[in-house]
């Protein structure tokens, strides 16, 4: 499935369990399952779109630095010198 298409059948999933949750007695049993459904979906739909969303710009991010010739990306790999002196 497609992103978009993934995103716009989560959406509409939403809609339907939130027109639901208004018709049902907010005391109810069925209310609170209904609802901690509801959140349980949104909680994973959040965690997949920041994945994909702050994953993929440091991976971009990792490809674009500069390398020498061993391969070393520059950052982090130097020694320091200490001198007594």
């Amino acid at each position: 499935m497609r992103p978009w298409s993934r995103l716009a059948s989560e959406e509409s999933e939403a809609k339907k369990a939130l027109a639901e949750l208004e018709k049902l007695d907010i005391a109810s049993i069925e209310f609170g399952t209904t609802l901690l459904a509801l959140q349980t979906a949104v909680l994973a739909h959040a965690q997949v779109e920041e994945r994909q969303e702050f994953e993929k710009p440091a991976d971009e991010a990792n490809e674009k630095e500069p390398q020498d010739a061993r391969g070393r990306s520059g950052r982090g790999d130097c020694t320091p010198v200490l001198t007594l002196g």
